[in-house]
């Protein structure tokens, strides 16, 4: 193994040599390193900050929960629905409040009224504010 390696050594030595004597292949190698890691460093900067959320400005994710559809019209449920349409709508508020918890656009969520997770809510949009309000109200009664 220490002979290998020694001669490895030994070969990196004399092609360090050969490099040496011709300074243009000195100079494409290492500003091909020097490339290589400031393009290494730009790829961690944008990982960085795309984690960061500094990307999320422009772009609006809709994501829905499935199973529930927070569209659906809640003034045409007929008496006999209004019982599982009670329920939908609970486990569709608890889940929104979930998300928003885990997202950290609302800090806690235990003791709240509705009105004041609307409030204390962080939301996109005031339309997405405002279809959360919904669901609360509609869920408080």
């Amino acid at each position: 193994m220490v002979v290998a390696a020694l001669r490895f050594i030994e070969l990196l030595e004399r092609w360090l040599e050969r490099v040496g004597r011709s300074t243009t292949l000195f100079d494409v190698i290492s500003y091909s390193l020097v490339a290589i890691v400031l393009m290494a460093a730009v790829a961690v900067i944008a990982n960085e900050l795309k984690a960061g959320g500094s990307f999320r400005r422009g772009r609006r994710v809709r994501r829905t929960v499935p199973g529930l559809n927070p569209a659906a019209d809640i003034s045409d449920a007929d008496a006999g629905e209004s019982g599982a349409l009670t329920e939908r709508l609970t486990a569709l508020l608890r889940t929104l409040v979930a998300r928003l918890v885990q997202t950290r656009r609302l800090e806690t969520e235990r003791s709240l009224t509705h009105r004041e997770l609307v409030a204390r809510g962080v939301f996109d949009s005031e339309s997405q504010r405002a279809v959360f309000a919904a669901v609360a109200g509609a869920a408080s009664r």
